[in-house]
């Protein structure tokens, strides 16, 4: 990946009194991977620009609540580039502050076979502290995804 954090943040939000009195073993299930997005109109160049903090584009906090309850090994994250001037340090920020360093880059659309560039950031997160990370996972040979041999 393109980038690492390895360090503390700002905290998130606390959470409201009905959010923080509920158990993770009562409500969520254990998940190894915790993936997805958030609305990116407020940090788009097409959008409104308001940045993390937008109305949309603040549902961020919520996955990070996520992410603090289940605890997964890997959390994946997808975006519109412009997240490196709109709101990384937040998202990187909360990141650390929940005890995970995180890895980024940037991949256009065309990479995949896409007829236009679209540059996407794909964050990807893990649990700070050996044994932690990708180091397991960056022998992989690209285009080897998922064959196999009997």
């Amino acid at each position: 990946m393109g980038q690492t954090a390895r360090t503390s943040g700002r905290p998130i939000e606390n959470a409201s009194s009905d959010e923080s009195s509920r158990s993770r073993d009562n409500i969520l299930p254990h998940a190894d991977v915790i993936t997805g997005g958030f609305p990116c109109q407020d940090i788009s160049n097409a959008g409104k620009r308001k940045g993390i903090q937008g109305s949309r584009s603040g549902l961020w906090f919520e996955m990070a609540r996520l992410v603090s309850e289940i605890r997964p090994r890997y959390f994946l994250m997808e975006n519109v580039s412009t997240l490196l001037p709109r709101g990384i340090d937040t998202v990187l920020g909360d990141l650390a502050s929940l005890g995970y360093d995180a890895e980024w880059d940037c991949i256009p659309a065309s990479a995949v076979g896409t007829p236009h560039q679209r540059d996407r950031i794909f964050i990807i997160a893990y649990p700070r502290g050996p044994g932690a990370g990708l180091e397991e996972h960056r022998n992989c040979v690209k285009g080897d995804f998922g064959s196999k041999t009997t």
